[in-house]
Protein backbone atom coordinates (compact mmCIF):
# COMPACT_ATOMS: atom_id res chain seq x y z
CA UNK A 1 0.00 0.00 0.00
CA UNK A 2 1.28 3.56 -0.93
CA UNK A 3 1.26 6.29 1.83
CA UNK A 4 0.86 9.66 0.98
CA UNK A 5 3.12 11.82 1.32
CA UNK A 6 2.73 15.34 3.33
CA UNK A 7 2.31 17.49 0.35
CA UNK A 8 -0.39 15.30 -1.39
CA UNK A 9 -2.32 15.01 1.50
CA UNK A 10 -2.20 18.76 1.90
CA UNK A 11 -3.70 19.45 -1.57
CA UNK A 12 -6.56 16.95 -0.89
CA UNK A 13 -7.28 18.92 2.20
CA UNK A 14 -7.55 22.15 0.38
CA UNK A 15 -9.33 20.95 -2.92
CA UNK A 16 -11.90 19.97 -0.30
CA UNK A 17 -12.20 22.91 1.34
CA UNK A 18 -12.47 24.98 -1.47
CA UNK A 19 -15.26 22.88 -2.82
CA UNK A 20 -16.95 23.31 0.86
CA UNK A 21 -16.81 26.77 0.19
CA UNK A 22 -18.32 26.80 -2.92
CA UNK A 23 -20.79 24.38 -2.15
CA UNK A 24 -22.18 27.09 0.78
CA UNK A 25 -21.71 30.17 -1.19
CA UNK A 26 -22.82 29.40 -4.56
CA UNK A 27 -26.79 29.01 -3.43
CA UNK A 28 -26.55 32.89 -2.24
CA UNK A 29 -24.65 34.20 -5.48
CA UNK A 30 -27.23 32.73 -7.77
CA UNK A 31 -30.36 33.63 -5.54
CA UNK A 32 -32.85 35.36 -7.40
CA UNK A 33 -35.03 36.27 -4.66
CA UNK A 34 -32.05 38.96 -2.73
CA UNK A 35 -32.68 42.13 -2.57
CA UNK A 36 -30.56 43.94 -4.32
CA UNK A 37 -27.99 46.45 -3.08
CA UNK A 38 -29.42 49.59 -1.54
CA UNK A 39 -33.01 48.49 -1.06
CA UNK A 40 -32.92 48.30 2.47
CA UNK A 41 -32.25 52.08 2.61
CA UNK A 42 -35.80 52.13 0.96
CA UNK A 43 -37.74 51.21 3.24
CA UNK A 44 -40.27 53.75 4.89
CA UNK A 45 -39.48 53.55 8.51
CA UNK A 46 -42.23 56.47 9.50
CA UNK A 47 -45.30 54.13 10.46
CA UNK A 48 -43.21 51.97 12.63
CA UNK A 49 -45.53 51.85 15.60
CA UNK A 50 -44.66 49.69 19.21
CA UNK A 51 -47.54 48.37 21.11
CA UNK A 52 -50.16 50.76 22.40
CA UNK A 53 -47.06 52.43 24.48
CA UNK A 54 -46.70 54.77 21.33
CA UNK A 55 -49.72 56.15 21.96
CA UNK A 56 -48.97 57.00 25.23
CA UNK A 57 -45.60 59.27 24.77
CA UNK A 58 -45.79 62.34 26.56
CA UNK A 59 -46.11 64.92 23.86
CA UNK A 60 -45.37 67.98 26.09
CA UNK A 61 -43.51 68.79 29.63
CA UNK A 62 -46.69 69.04 31.77
CA UNK A 63 -47.70 65.28 30.74
CA UNK A 64 -43.84 64.64 31.64
CA UNK A 65 -44.06 66.08 35.09
CA UNK A 66 -47.14 64.17 36.04
CA UNK A 67 -45.95 61.34 34.61
CA UNK A 68 -43.23 62.03 37.14
CA UNK A 69 -45.20 62.78 39.71
CA UNK A 70 -47.17 59.96 39.15
CA UNK A 71 -43.96 57.29 39.64
CA UNK A 72 -42.85 59.36 42.56
CA UNK A 73 -45.32 58.22 44.74
CA UNK A 74 -44.95 54.39 43.70
CA UNK A 75 -41.39 54.01 44.19
CA UNK A 76 -38.87 55.65 46.58
CA UNK A 77 -35.39 57.06 46.57
CA UNK A 78 -33.90 53.80 45.99
CA UNK A 79 -35.84 52.39 43.47
CA UNK A 80 -38.25 50.19 45.48
CA UNK A 81 -41.90 49.73 44.96
CA UNK A 82 -43.42 51.33 47.96
CA UNK A 83 -46.32 48.65 48.50
CA UNK A 84 -44.63 45.44 48.08
CA UNK A 85 -40.77 46.88 48.98
CA UNK A 86 -39.13 45.21 46.03
CA UNK A 87 -36.71 46.19 43.97
CA UNK A 88 -37.80 47.50 40.77
CA UNK A 89 -37.64 45.57 37.64
CA UNK A 90 -37.75 41.80 40.37
CA UNK A 91 -40.64 39.53 40.55
CA UNK A 92 -42.69 40.33 43.74
CA UNK A 93 -43.56 37.80 45.66
CA UNK A 94 -46.85 37.88 47.55
CA UNK A 95 -49.19 36.33 50.35
CA UNK A 96 -48.44 32.41 51.67
CA UNK A 97 -50.42 30.46 49.51
CA UNK A 98 -52.12 29.03 52.58
CA UNK A 99 -53.22 32.39 53.83
CA UNK A 100 -54.40 33.73 50.39
CA UNK A 101 -56.67 32.76 47.86
CA UNK A 102 -55.75 31.74 43.97
CA UNK A 103 -53.59 33.87 42.00
CA UNK A 104 -52.20 33.26 38.52
CA UNK A 105 -48.70 32.14 39.50
CA UNK A 106 -46.78 30.75 42.81
CA UNK A 107 -43.59 30.50 43.60
CA UNK A 108 -41.26 28.81 46.33
CA UNK A 109 -39.44 30.80 48.65
CA UNK A 110 -37.13 29.47 50.12
CA UNK A 111 -35.27 31.34 52.33
CA UNK A 112 -34.09 35.15 52.99
CA UNK A 113 -30.50 36.38 53.78
CA UNK A 114 -29.29 39.49 54.84
CA UNK A 115 -26.24 38.92 53.32
CA UNK A 116 -26.19 38.78 49.69
CA UNK A 117 -23.43 36.43 49.18
CA UNK A 118 -25.54 33.41 51.20
CA UNK A 119 -28.76 34.03 48.99
CA UNK A 120 -25.97 33.64 45.73
CA UNK A 121 -24.70 30.39 47.28
CA UNK A 122 -28.26 28.85 47.59
CA UNK A 123 -29.25 30.28 44.05
CA UNK A 124 -26.10 28.47 42.68
CA UNK A 125 -26.98 25.47 44.29
CA UNK A 126 -30.55 25.12 43.30
CA UNK A 127 -29.51 26.09 40.13
CA UNK A 128 -27.29 23.05 39.52
CA UNK A 129 -30.04 21.03 40.96
CA UNK A 130 -31.38 21.92 37.26
CA UNK A 131 -34.44 24.17 39.39
CA UNK A 132 -35.08 27.28 38.13
CA UNK A 133 -33.86 30.14 40.97
CA UNK A 134 -33.59 33.42 41.27
CA UNK A 135 -33.12 36.38 43.76
CA UNK A 136 -35.36 39.15 45.15
CA UNK A 137 -34.66 41.80 46.47
CA UNK A 138 -36.63 43.03 49.21
CA UNK A 139 -36.46 45.67 52.34
CA UNK A 140 -37.89 44.12 55.44
CA UNK A 141 -38.29 46.33 58.34
CA UNK A 142 -36.07 49.03 57.03
CA UNK A 143 -33.08 46.06 56.22
CA UNK A 144 -32.16 45.29 52.78
CA UNK A 145 -32.74 41.14 51.79
CA UNK A 146 -32.10 38.87 49.25
CA UNK A 147 -34.85 36.18 48.71
CA UNK A 148 -34.25 33.24 47.09
CA UNK A 149 -37.14 31.92 44.83
CA UNK A 150 -38.27 29.46 42.59
CA UNK A 151 -40.31 28.85 40.34
CA UNK A 152 -42.83 30.10 38.70
CA UNK A 153 -45.19 27.90 38.32
CA UNK A 154 -48.79 28.38 37.03
CA UNK A 155 -50.73 26.27 39.21
CA UNK A 156 -50.77 25.69 43.16
CA UNK A 157 -50.56 22.21 42.90
CA UNK A 158 -47.71 22.52 40.95
CA UNK A 159 -46.46 25.07 43.85
CA UNK A 160 -47.12 22.24 46.41
CA UNK A 161 -45.66 19.61 44.25
CA UNK A 162 -42.41 21.68 44.46
CA UNK A 163 -41.98 23.08 47.58
CA UNK A 164 -42.53 19.07 48.55
CA UNK A 165 -39.07 18.47 46.54
CA UNK A 166 -37.71 21.37 48.96
CA UNK A 167 -39.37 20.52 52.09
CA UNK A 168 -36.66 17.98 53.14
CA UNK A 169 -33.71 20.03 52.42
CA UNK A 170 -35.48 24.02 53.29
CA UNK A 171 -38.16 22.97 55.84
CA UNK A 172 -38.70 26.73 55.72
CA UNK A 173 -39.41 26.93 52.63
CA UNK A 174 -43.18 28.56 51.41
CA UNK A 175 -45.28 28.90 48.70
CA UNK A 176 -46.14 32.68 47.72
CA UNK A 177 -47.51 34.55 45.56
CA UNK A 178 -45.76 35.33 41.71
CA UNK A 179 -46.40 38.90 39.99
CA UNK A 180 -43.58 40.39 37.51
Amino acid sequence: MRVLNQRARDQIIGGLFIAAVFVLVSPMLFDRNALPVGSVTDIDTTEIVVGEQSKSTPQSLTEIESTRTRLSGLLDNEGYWVDSETLIGEPILGENAETHGSKPAWAIQVASFIEERNALSLRDKLTVLDLPAWLVHVRKDGRKVTRVGVGPMVSLESAKIMKERLVEDYPESIIVSFKL
